[in-house]
């Protein structure tokens, strides 16, 4: 590792904030873990989730908490949901050391995100409002707000949407950090279509990246296409949270030898992988624990617990809890 490598992958995860209120809480390193979707800590209000539920995710120190919000979301229905986002920040502060969310606020419609052009900046700046006027935005457990995620910006002015929000964040809601999430597994910071997508911090999520899905004759990569991308996020000098794929809705993913899994991904050994990288670069990881539930309209849910379920989704939920425990240890 070189020396500037060496120096970025002990920083802690932590970004100034002049106008936090509340506990700061501990910087986000290798020794945290995160939860992707729903926050996994009890709140003073309602409380719509199982016992079993909490007790399966109460080990974890942050949340990448997601806010969905389209043309199509009812008032009353995300007013609600809102409701829930600030009540999760005040309890956050409850605990010592207090816990940390990021809130990734939606933007696309449909195919918006992959296809269709982008539209306007405004448009999704007024979602931006929409959120933030709605919750204590000051709350120093609110580390930051990530813009969508997934994001393509290789195409169709999506990079410029993605300044353009960046920067609106930073004049309407001054020290509150920026994240941004790109896909697919090879994307990383750079240029598109004329613009540097600016961030304050980076998601990512690749998870089927492998030496046997991207070998390194055709995409570059070298032996270790995982570090290689990893080391472009941390030559930004900005920190970086790593999601793992946990979830039984691919169980195919999890056999090399399944006749659906064309391209012999091994995801036992790449969240192994990941995770030992994460340890050795000071990253924090985070996870897509989710279990499946046999309906196409709503195909996986983030509520379960650790008993009963399929025999894959036992063995994805032992891994997890082993991760946690050597993150902690």
């Amino acid at each position: 590792m070189s020396s500037l490598l060496t120096l970025l992958s002990l920083q802690p995860h932590a970004l100034v904030n002049s106008v936090r209120q509340g506990k700061t809480p501990p910087p986000l390193d290798k020794r945290s873990v995160g939860l992707y979707n729903v926050t996994p800590w009890k709140t003073a209000g309602r409380n719509a989730h199982a016992e079993e539920h909490y007790e399966r995710v109460k080990d974890f120190d942050f949340v990448i908490r997601n806010v969905r919000f389209n043309n199509k979301t009812d008032d009353k229905r995300f007013d609600t949901a809102l409701k829930d986002v600030d009540n999760e920040l005040t309890a956050a502060q409850n605990f010592s050391p207090a816990k940390s969310m990021i809130l990734r606020i939606d933007f696309w419609d449909g195919e918006e995100r992959f296809k269709s052009t982008p539209q306007n900046s405004s448009v999704y700046a007024k979602r931006i409002d929409r959120v933030l006027s709605a919750i204590n935005w000051k709350n120093a457990s609110l580390i930051g707000v990530c813009l969508s995620e997934e994001n393509v910006p290789q195409r169709d002015g999506r990079a410029e949407v993605l300044r353009e929000l960046f920067d609106y964040v930073h004049q309407h809601y001054s020290g509150l950090p920026v994240y941004q999430w790109f896909t697919p597994n090879t994307s990383v910071p750079g240029t598109f279509e004329g613009v540097t997508v600016p961030a304050d911090g980076w998601i990512i999520d690749p998870y089927t990246l492998s030496k046997e899905m991207y070998p390194d004759a055709r995409y570059h990569l070298g032996a270790d296409p995982y570090v290689t991308i990893l080391k472009k996020y941390l030559a930004t000098g900005k920190p970086v949270i790593d999601v793992l794929w946990a979830s039984d809705i691919r169980p195919q993913w999890f056999d090399p030898s399944h006749p659906d899994n064309k391209r012999g991904i091994n995801e036992w050994e790449i969240m192994e992988h990941q995770f030992q990288v994460n340890q050795q670069y000071n990253i924090p990881s985070a996870f897509y624990w989710m279990a499946a539930t046999g309906k196409e309209s709503h195909p996986d849910t983030p509520f379960f617990g650790l008993k009963g379920g399929v025999p894959i989704l036992q063995q994805i939920n032992n891994k997890v809890l082993d991760f946690i425990r050597r993150a902690h240890n």
